[in-house]
């Protein structure tokens, strides 16, 4: 835990090709003349099985580990956990889906 203390934990995906990117790409509206994009067209939806994407873990700045190449959308399978001496595992087990951005904060001066 010490050397996690302090350091953003984090899980994003990236598209796994460059094909993968044009789709993204094809669906976001064009800028205005002066290069914003109104929010109100960015679309709520994309096709997930047209868009394979890549999971990275990262502690603070590094990429640890990631996933091989899966369809947007697809659901994860994740279990964290600590050992507390005297108490053994605490575990929680989590669904990411392929395409989310999560982060995951450390208190370990706080309430417990």
């Amino acid at each position: 835990m010490v050397e996690l203390a302090g350091k953003a934990l984090s899980l994003s995906y990236l598209p796994a090709t460059e094909d993968d990117e044009a789709v993204i790409a094809s669906r976001l509206p064009e800028p205005d003349e002066n290069g914003e994009i109104n929010p109100e067209y960015i679309p709520d939806t994309l096709p997930g099985y047209l868009i394979n994407r890549i999971g990275e873990f990262k502690i603070g700045g590094d990429v640890v580990k990631t996933t091989t190449a899966m369809a947007m959308g697809t659901e994860l399978l994740t279990e964290t956990g600590y050992w507390e001496p005297g108490r053994g595992w605490n575990t929680s087990r989590n669904e990411p889906i392929a395409g989310e951005y999560q982060a995951y904060a450390l208190d370990l001066q706080g309430v417990s």
